[in-house]
């Protein structure tokens, strides 16, 4: 589905209805318009919250930007938005309600999790595989084949060499532990 302009439906008080609408008929697509460090288990919340309490289930709407490029052999998953020049390249997965932010690439074979944040300009090497709940700072580059656990957060600029664990934050180049004192 191609958006050249969508309607604001209102705030959270106006989604009820709105999903309910959906249930006579061609009701509203939804996304998320919410990004960011820190955001992606708020994304996962507010997306449960909103099953949970619509009367139907929302149809979570793909966006991608008329300026980015994805791959057809990509998969993108609902709720998902690819924004301007950014390039998802073939065979990469990318979750459901996941963000791929401005000008940042997706290499081949990537696989990006749910309600994970890649931030403008980051850069995501072939083949790597990234958690679910994750977020990748503003130019950030990551090696390819390199595994980041559910729920890490890859600092801004920070190059990643190697496999972060469950949770991590890491910062620097090469990329290491946040509070790592070098020694």
């Amino acid at each position: 589905m191609r958006l050249t302009a969508a309607p604001y439906l209102g705030d959270d008080s106006a989604i009820d209805s709105a999903l309910a609408d959906a249930a006579l008929g061609d009701g509203p697509w939804v996304v998320l318009g919410l990004g960011g460090a820190g955001t992606p288990g708020l994304r996962r919340r507010l997306v449960e919250r909103f099953d949970a309490r619509a009367a139907i289930s929302p149809r979570w709407a793909t966006i991608v930007h008329s300026s980015a490029w994805v791959s057809p052999t990509a998969r993108l998953g609902p709720g998902t938005v690819v924004l301007a020049g950014a390039i998802v390249n073939s065979g990469a997965t990318v979750g459901a309600h996941a963000i791929v932010n401005s000008a940042a690439v997706v290499e081949h074979d990537v696989v990006i999790g749910d309600f994970t944040h890649i931030a403008p300009a980051a850069v995501i090497g072939g083949g790597a595989t990234l958690g679910k709940d994750g977020f990748v700072g503003l130019g950030a580059r990551i090696r390819d084949h390199v595994t980041i656990g559910d729920g890490a957060t890859v600092a801004l600029g920070a190059a990643v060499v190697d496999d972060v664990a469950t949770g991590v934050t890491v910062i620097g180049a090469p990329a290491r532990p946040a509070g790592h004192d070098g020694a």
